[in-house]
């Protein structure tokens, strides 16, 4: 396997959005310095030779297209340099800033630079990030990158578009990364429900229309609950494969526990906080799926381990669809593979634990799809 370091700078802190579930605590602030850039690349390679396969280095902010001098030079730095391993470039965008100047140099430089787009679809776009609709260039993205997923964003404030504004992306043949928000409030139980309707809509249209794409709300690895691993601090890498650097270069974990986020006596603090995992997730058969984000574990409170209460109810409706989803997909098979019997396997364990809270919307023919396991 690949060993990747993911090196993520903090171009700015400046964004020209207010999107409604983001986490930026300041948007003030200057812009890093070039020479402090070219530093964290250079520091960023030696030490990461023999250790690691690949740098990745993230441009994020912010918006980092709002510091798109930096962004342009150090870009133009690294690809003139000699460098003891590869690397690629990324920067994760809202998009609006893509025009003029900035549109010519990545149309220039597209196959040594790629974009992270966050784009919530055709409805969510103006309810969730500052109705930005019309200043993103969607078809020129596309064209440019044609295999790289958006980054769709769901909130509760924007649910009732989801089926809609995911599958109008499948059909003009664009990938979809869907996740989501989180540091977020718990949803209410309307809206909950309105979840449900969404997710068997969009199961119907994947086993009806066979799509070449998936949905990360219904694709889940069911089979992890068959063997989880151990709990540990920061499963996404982070303070391990994974650094942050702040603009004035200084280095965190991730950019949740840089002052991008966090004021900065609570991000030394971070450095030491403790792993704990909750009460309430003990015993519970989602936890070895149950996604966990220890930058917000430690923005709301205080440790490392904990979930939010978000995440809890947002993720068992999900689990639900899933394995709705995924007992369907195989019954639809003419074949079933050695993987398909370990998926009904974790299916037919978690159905049987979740039925306490499973929700009743839509729920007539895949529980007979589930049965016949």
């Amino acid at each position: 396997m690949e060993r990747v370091k993911i090196v993520t700078l903090l171009l700015t802190h400046r964004c020209n959005l207010r999107c409604s579930y983001c986490y930026v605590r300041d948007y003030s602030g200057g812009d890093m310095a070039l020479e402090t850039a070219k530093e964290i690349v250079r520091q960023s390679f030696a030490e990461s030779a023999g250790d690691f396969d690949l740098l990745e280095f993230t441009f994020l902010g912010g918006e980092p297209f709002a510091a798109f001098p930096v962004l342009r030079a150090l870009s133009e730095w690294i690809w003139a340099g000699k460098w003891p391993l590869p690397y690629r470039l990324t920067a994760v965008t809202n998009g609006t800033l893509l025009t003029g100047e900035v549109k010519a140099w990545l149309e220039e430089n597209w196959q040594r630079i790629a974009l992270a787009l966050s784009f919530d679809g055709e409805t969510a776009q103006n309810v969730s990030r500052s109705g930005s609709l019309s200043r993103v260039d969607l078809d020129w993205y596309h064209q440019l990158w044609p295999n790289l997923a958006l980054k769709m964003t769901v909130a509760e404030e924007n649910v009732g578009g989801l089926f809609r504004d995911i599958t109008a992306l499948w059909e003009r043949g664009i990938p979809v990364n869907d996740t989501f928000a989180g540091g977020v409030e718990p949803w209410s139980e309307a809206s909950l429900d309105e979840l449900d309707r969404q997710l068997d809509m969009l199961t119907e249209y994947l086993l009806e229309k066979r799509p070449p794409f998936r949905s990360n709300f219904l694709s889940v690895d069911l089979t992890v609950v068959l063997s989880p691993a151990p709990a540990r601090p920061f499963r996404c890498g982070a303070g391990e494969s994974r650094w942050t650097y702040d603009t004035n270069g200084r280095k965190y974990p991730c950019h949740l526990l840089s002052p991008l986020v966090l004021p900065e006596d609570a991000c030394k603090t971070a450095a030491g906080a403790p792993f704990l995992r909750s009460p309430r997730c003990r015993g519970c058969p989602l936890d070895p799926l149950c996604p966990r984000c220890d930058g917000n574990s430690f923005r709301f409170f205080g440790h490392l381990g904990e979930r939010e209460a978000c995440v809890c109810s947002l993720f068992k409706r999900q689990i639900v669809h899933a394995c709705r989803y995924q007992v369907r997909e195989i019954l639809h098979r003419e074949r079933r593979t050695e993987r398909d019997g370990l998926v009904i396997t974790a299916i037919n364990t978690l159905m049987t634990q979740l039925q306490s809270w499973m929700p009743s919307a839509g729920a007539t023919q895949e529980r007979k799809g589930a049965d016949q396991t």
